[in-house]
């Protein structure tokens, strides 16, 4: 699996357990049976080295240009 540092907005994702910075990365798919056609994304991030889960939405800052709260960098 790829290993990734992680910024949200700009600061470095540290894991809170460990002070790791670097994170394996998956994007999950969230359903909801009573509303079959909707769905949600979120991003789960696992520290590489104790295994401790962050999870995200993606959330979009429009001013004053759009830009997404989370970026990564593959290692």
């Amino acid at each position: 699996m790829k290993k990734y540092k992680v910024k949200i907005w700009d600061d470095n994702l540290i894991c809170p357990i460990c002070n790791n910075k670097l994170f394996y990365f998956k994007k999950i798919k969230i359903e909801d049976y009573d509303q079959p056609y909707e769905h949600e994304i979120r991003y789960l991030f696992e520290c590489d080295k104790c295994g401790h889960g962050m999870m995200f939405g993606a959330i979009t800052k429009w001013e004053p240009e759009e830009k997404l709260n989370f970026s990564l960098v593959e290692v």
